[in-house]
């Protein structure tokens, strides 16, 4: 599931694929992927980015207010747990995202699990820091990993999934070249009732707007 805040705004189409580049990596390696974009660092989440305000972002009903982990409260030990189980999963990409002027971990973007014998893989983001928020952050980063999941991990098919309140994410993932392909009614619990789930999708070859 997708996770992002809809008060997000996505940045006008500016050649942000012109200006972002990807470390030199082996073609599907979790563990050393290193992305750079105009204003992020995205490394692979560590036992350094477990801190009281990660945990905090988790906790917090505006940011998890998409989030299916709000249902059971997150703690240090919780999500040290998380963080190393997805650090020992080879089908997974998970990455902290930077901000590149002072490198503070703003969040987290996830890719994976992989179904290798289809070559998909589902796309998750989370901004956790409110300031971060409306500025464009959120397309800026799932253009960058879904161009290395495509191009350079040649994935075929990169799928998304979000609350259909939670706009700013809609917008975010077809700003980065996905595609609405359908939607689950009345899918999921919120606070005002039931929603929709937003169905996403981008295909090796496609654009970002």
């Amino acid at each position: 599931m997708a996770a992002s805040d809809d008060s997000f705004e996505t940045m006008p189409s500016s050649s942000m694929a012109d200006h972002t580049h990807l470390a030199p990596t082996p073609v599907w390696a979790p563990s050393c992927v290193q992305i750079v974009t105009p204003r992020t660092r995205l490394h692979p989440v560590s036992s350094r980015h477990v801190t009281p305000t990660y945990v905090s972002w988790l906790n917090d009903p505006e940011v998890s207010r998409f989030l299916e982990s709000r249902f059971v409260e997150q703690t240090l030990g919780s999500v040290t747990d998380f963080v190393s189980t997805m650090a020992q999963d080879q089908d997974v990409l998970f990455l902290a995202i930077e901000r590149a002027d002072d490198g503070q971990h703003i969040g987290n973007i996830k890719v994976g699990p992989v179904n290798w014998r289809h070559s998909t893989a589902e796309v998750g983001i989370l901004l956790g820091d409110k300031s971060t928020w409306g500025l464009g952050y959120a397309s800026e980063v799932i253009t960058a990993v879904s161009t290395y999941a495509l191009d350079r991990a040649s994935l075929v098919k990169l799928t998304a999934g979000a609350y259909a309140a939670n706009v700013g994410s809609v917008k975010a993932f077809e700003r980065a070249g996905y595609e609405i392909e359908g939607r689950r009614i009345a899918q999921v619990v919120t606070t005002g009732g039931r929603d929709d789930v937003v169905l996403l999708g981008r295909v090796r070859g496609g654009r970002e707007r």
